[in-house]
């Protein structure tokens, strides 16, 4: 699968007028250094839609689709990522290079050797940290984790599962012992940019990540405690593609092919859960969708795809994309719903692998579930609500392989709706005769954010590229009082340390989407544009002040409460005397700040 090198990609960012791109398909009109037009993706009468080519991202205040020119020609066409930029650079003039096996020749020789220096590299630390987790006393919190998990050591060992030491400058003492030089190590993506001996994975159960030939080509990575994101994966490299890849494939491959069906779940801990139950045809996305990518690598073994995602609202349209997905690719598809909104580690976890393997063959076809999704998504009383409903299947009728298929689906669905086929047939064809963009009511809109002055700031960080290298090493996550702030510090710090500072990179990282729906909104008015240097101080003072005011509470309860006999007592009331005095120190600082910008 080839892949498009960064810098092909920024040159075609950078060339490609964004405003004209999108004003092939929507009437715009100038609004200051933006435009705006009606929605392409939904019906509207007043302009929501907006393009910000300063910030690269267009957004609609309806519906909430946003992102960059990239996004909007796959939602608009149904390209995929590649044959958009493709596109793209054809407008631009720019040719492209590719990584990979659709790289140029003179690059083979290379890019060969830099790939088997990966292989090898990911091989050695599989074992290094299989090794931690089995036998290092390090490793004992995430042994613990796992058994509570009710993971078996048969099953760790079977998927070679190991420990991240919690030191970050461990992994490259161990790695440049073992000969790799620091040009090569900053390039694997395993470690900081800005401090290159610092490990990118730390304090986490890891989860090799192999190919279809079960060789490891990245990880992923379980938080075990403290600050930052639950679950990170390995950063793209010439031998990983998330979008091309799937969790434990090498592993499933012998059942997928036997049986012709994968089971596909949500993470990790799911699959191990359904290989522990003996369901050994399990496998998982990367952190993505389930892609086009995934789907073509599994009709290498399959027929059809099993989906057992979340029942909640997420893990539903998650569904009903991947079954658009898997029908665009030829793969039969069913739904396995678990009872009680239970994920299978939660019911391997409470009652056992027998009981897990009994579930798992409850599962409804495709065409039952997209049309029970409409059916609960819309009042079907109502004439109107009908034909919403019925509306709401054309996409999906759209990626169905066949004629056969589809006159099948619609009968089904008419029978369904209480309607007749002809008519639903007739609506169809007209909606796949404009082009399948018939526009769809926008779904529930992301739920809003209560605004704090915290978030405020960092929106604005978040929104001006340059800002954050100033605020991280005056505040930790720790300091900001609400959960979106912090989600949205780390993810910033994420980006930070990746050398990233598009919109479109610190989204991919936000998982709340109330908070991306946020940040495009607060880019796409251009809200943080003015006076962004004079909010982002005011900020940083508001924290550091917030945050000695607790400290110098705290310190003041000690001496109050000091007890000179108290063995327990471990500092002297001098010691938190001249630490008062220290933060009184720093408060007044904050306060003469203040007034000489005042």
């Amino acid at each position: 699968m080839k892949k498009i090198r960064k810098t092909s990609l920024e040159a075609v960012l950078d060339r490609t007028d964004m405003a004209a791109v999108i004003g092939e398909y929507v009437r715009l009109q100038r609004a200051g250094s933006s435009y705006k037009g009606l929605c392409p993706f939904h019906q509207e009468k007043t302009p929501s839609f907006n393009v910000v080519p300063e910030k690269r991202l267009f957004y609609c205040f309806g519906c909430q689709k946003g992102g960059d020119v990239i996004a909007f020609l796959r939602e608009i066409e149904g390209l995929s990522f590649v044959e958009a930029v493709e596109r793209l650079a054809e407008k631009a003039g720019i040719p492209l290079e590719y990584e990979g096996e659709d790289g140029s020749p003179d690059q083979a020789s290379r890019e060969s050797r830099e790939r088997d220096s990966l292989f090898e590299l990911y091989e050695r630390l599989t074992a290094a940290f299989q090794w931690l987790l089995r036998e290092h006393p390090s490793g004992k919190a995430a042994r613990d984790y796992l058994a509570r998990r009710s993971v078996s050591p048969e099953i760790r060992d079977a998927f070679r599962l190991g420990y991240a030491p919690r030191d970050r400058r461990w992994l490259f003492g161990f790695l440049r012992g073992k000969g790799y030089s620091p040009e090569f190590l900053a390039s694997t993506g395993l470690f900081s940019r800005d401090r290159p001996d610092r490990a990118f994975f730390a304090d986490r159960v890891m989860f090799p990540i192999t190919d279809a030939r079960g060789r490891a080509v990245a990880f992923g990575g379980r938080l075990l405690e403290g600050e930052g994101p639950k679950y990170l994966n390995s950063p793209e490299s010439p031998v990983f593609h998330k979008q091309d890849n799937l969790f434990a494939l090498s592993a499933a491959a012998q059942a997928v092919r036997r049986d012709r069906t994968a089971l596909i779940c949500e993470g990790y801990m799911d699959v191990l859960a359904f290989h522990q139950a003996g369901v050994v045809n399990a496998v998982a996305p990367l952190g993505t969708a389930f892609t086009d990518g995934q789907a073509r690598l599994l009709k290498r073994y399959a027929d059809q795809a099993v989906f057992c995602f979340d029942s909640d609202e997420a893990g539903q349209r998650a569904s009903e994309k991947a079954l658009l997905t898997a029908a665009r690719n030829g793969l039969r598809a069913r739904v396995l719903v678990l009872e009680g909104g239970k994920d299978p580690a939660e019911i391997l976890e409470t009652r056992g692998a027998e009981e897990l393997k009994k579930l798992s063959s409850f599962t409804i076809n495709g065409d039952d579930f997209v049309v029970r999704r409409a059916r609960s998504v819309h009042d079907i009383s109502t004439a109107e609500g009908k034909a919403l409903a019925l509306k709401s299947l054309f996409p999906y009728m759209s990626a169905l392989d066949s004629e056969i298929r589809l006159a099948e689906f619609a009968d089904f669905a008419a029978r369904e709706f209480r309607s007749k086929t002809d008519r639903v047939l007739a609506d169809f064809e007209k909606y796949r005769s404009g082009g399948g963009r018939e526009p769809e009511p926008p779904g529930p809109r992301a739920p809003a954010l209560r605004p704090t002055q915290d978030l405020g700031f960092l929106a604005a960080a978040a929104l001006n590229p340059g800002q954050f290298a100033g605020i991280r090493g005056r505040m930790e996550a720790s300091d900001l009082d609400d959960e979106s702030s912090r989600e949205l510090f780390l993810a910033l710090e994420e980006c930070f340390r990746s050398d990233e500072e598009g919109l479109d990179d610190l989204l991919a990282r936000i998982e709340n989407p109330g908070l991306r729906t946020f940040l495009m909104e607060k880019a796409a008015s251009g809200e943080f544009s003015i006076q962004a240097d004079r909010l982002i101080r005011d900020g940083i003072l508001n924290v550091r002040e917030r945050s000695l005011q607790r400290r110098r509470a705290r310190v003041v309860r000690q001496i109050a409460d000091y007890d000179s006999e108290r063995e327990a007592d471990s500092v002297s009331v001098n010691d938190l005397l001249y630490e008062k005095m220290f933060i009184d120190q720093e408060l007044e600082k904050i306060k003469e700040e203040r007034n000489e910008r005042s």
